[in-house]
């Protein structure tokens, strides 16, 4: 065969398979091909009265026609001295429209929005759908019912989820999308007369990748399991969506609790409770160094900062850098660095020993947060890019004697901030007598249920069949009431790291806040090992402006 019939056997060849393919996304379902990532230009529309409504209303009945599924969101305002009521609700379809329905604009709820909110069928989905169900209900009376948490979803069909994983985390892994989780946005105004183009896109968002994340799930399970070239219209896609949601409709996602089959296997904690728990270090002793002090030098030779063997590794892998000298081990960009030191008396162009800052010990180091990660992890991005600063070796002895220290600060943060961490405000979750009683009772029937006697089994299959509203009981449900998670949150709950950086933020300042914990290393600890140039002022030169910008960003709120 010559060559002109080789090239037109092989033009015919992908001729064929693109005409399949076009084939079959005719035939498929158009609500497969509907959900992709946040690239697409999404319509956004806010809802602050019963025009903007009705507008509103059509496009969303009209696109719950091609899917009932919706991202489902809620925002409020909540501080130390205020909790307010739903401000904000989202929801978004599986083509892209979003509505930002603003429930404290409203002078009263339409009839429309009550029907889809108290609709089974139509799928509401997000993280904890039904606890912001449940504040809308609580705030406005409205039954909000259908709600699907996508953590469940997930934990049903993708094997190995980590089940603390959050939406920023989802939207990363499944639609390669990164999201913007402020503070400073989640906590601002919402009850606004205007939101800002800021607000807007944060709402929206939400609610948009929860849909998206669903639909990417189911539609990729469809597809894995061939059920989707069976099934040629919207209404079938969607009967089989439902039904793979069976049993995770309006239940909540406990991430504590592992599956039944798996707490009666050997070994486990079920079948081993008589043996006694190891003990634990609270924390352990650092088995590697901390410093490794190689180079990173620019491309004319000028010191730029000291790094790990890994990080100087990376920058020669991805052909960033070449290695010119093991020791130290030294590598050298082979492009422009974005910033270079402005002095040699660079916190991070020296080498750091690795050894304990207080007493000198060589051995049994621990890495110490000089400002505690419970409030660091709340600060402002500027704040985090000099994190190195503030980590530091100790030995145990001098780790255990320091956290003390830290503990007395604490409680007096906790009351000049009104930020208890131990007390019913300070309590995240509180039991929920109703769920503990329809959970004690699946259990009892599901382990012991032939030896309970008939009367006293009848009663506990009410408590279950009445909870779920059925007639009849099955091992499904009872292994399902058995995984019932009893907690209901507390609303009235802020962590305790947070309410204190609100407090900084509102009534003092945050740069000065981090100034008091370097000064109360230093005066508690008398650290005579520390790295030159370490300061309790290091970086704050940076940040001359930021307690009054932030104060700015979220001054509406207070």
């Amino acid at each position: 065969m010559g060559r002109k019939h080789v090239f037109f056997a092989a033009l015919l060849g992908f001729t064929g398979l693109y005409a399949l393919w076009q084939y079959v996304k005719k035939k498929v379902p158009q609500s497969v091909w509907l959900w992709k990532s946040l690239e697409r230009k999404p319509k956004t529309l806010v809802v602050s009265d019963s025009a903007e409504w009705d507008r509103a209303e059509d496009l969303l009945n009209a696109d719950l026609r091609v899917a009932k599924v919706l991202g489902f969101d809620c925002e409020w305002v909540s501080r130390t001295d205020y909790h307010g009521p739903v401000a904000l609700l989202q929801l978004a379809t599986v083509t892209g429209l979003c509505v930002l329905v603003r429930l404290c604009k409203l002078e009263e709820i339409p009839e429309g929005l009550k029907k889809i909110l108290a609709d089974k069928s139509i799928l509401k989905t997000g993280v904890d759908p039904l606890n912001d169900g449940k504040k809308i209900t609580q705030d406005y009376d409205i039954p909000v019912k259908g709600s699907v948490d996508l953590r469940n979803v997930l934990r049903r069909f993708v094997r190995g989820i980590n089940p603390n994983i959050g939406l920023k985390k989802m939207a990363k892994d499944y639609l390669d999308v990164d999201m913007d989780k402020s503070i400073f946005l989640r906590c601002s105004n919402w009850e606004a007369d205007q939101l800002t183009p800021e607000q807007v896109n944060y709402g929206a968002t939400d609610a948009l990748v929860g849909v998206d994340i669903f639909m990417a799930i189911v539609s990729r399970r469809l597809f894995r399991s061939g059920i989707v070239g069976n099934l040629w219209s919207d209404d079938d896609l969607f009967k089989k969506i439902q039904a793979m949601c069976q049993g995770l409709v309006d239940v909540k996602f406990s991430a504590g609790r592992n599956n039944i089959l798996e707490s009666q296997k050997p070994g486990s904690a079920a079948v081993n409770k008589h043996l006694p728990k190891p003990v634990k270090n609270a924390y352990s002793a650092r088995t590697t160094p901390l410093y490794h002090n190689c180079q990173l030098r620019a491309p004319d030779g000028q010191l730029l900062s000291t790094i790990d063997i890994k990080k100087a590794q990376w920058y020669i892998d991805k052909e960033l850098g070449v290695k010119i000298c093991d020791d130290p081990f030294t590598v050298k960009l082979n492009f422009e660095p974005s910033g270079r030191p402005e002095s040699s008396r660079n916190y991070y162009l020296q080498e750091k020993s690795n050894i304990c800052v207080v007493c000198g010990k060589e051995e049994s180091y621990i890495r110490k947060n000089v400002v505690p990660h419970e409030y660091r992890k709340y600060f402002p991005s500027i704040m985090k890019d000099h994190l190195s600063h503030d980590i530091v070796l100790m030995c145990t002895d001098c780790h255990q004697q320091s956290n003390l220290y830290d503990s007395a600060l604490k409680q007096r943060l906790e009351v000049m901030c009104d930020a208890p961490s131990g007390s019913q405000k300070g309590v995240k979750y509180r039991q929920d007598p109703t769920l503990a009683k329809v959970r004690s009772a699946g259990k009892a029937l599901l382990e012991h249920g032939d030896k309970i006697p008939a009367a006293r089994r009848i009663e506990l299959e009410k408590i279950v069949a009445d909870y779920y509203g059925i007639d009849d009981l099955d091992e499904t449900i009872l292994k399902e009431s058995v995984e019932l998670d009893t907690r209901l949150a507390n609303d009235d709950f802020t962590p305790h790291g947070l309410q204190v950086v609100q407090y900084m933020i509102q009534n003092s300042s945050l740069v000065q806040f981090e100034r008091q914990w370097r000064q109360h290393f230093l005066d508690c600890m008398k650290p005579k090992y520390l790295p030159t140039y370490w300061s309790v002022d290091h970086n704050h030169d940076r940040l001359a402006d930021l307690d009054s910008q932030m104060k700015q960003s979220i001054g509406e709120a207070t």
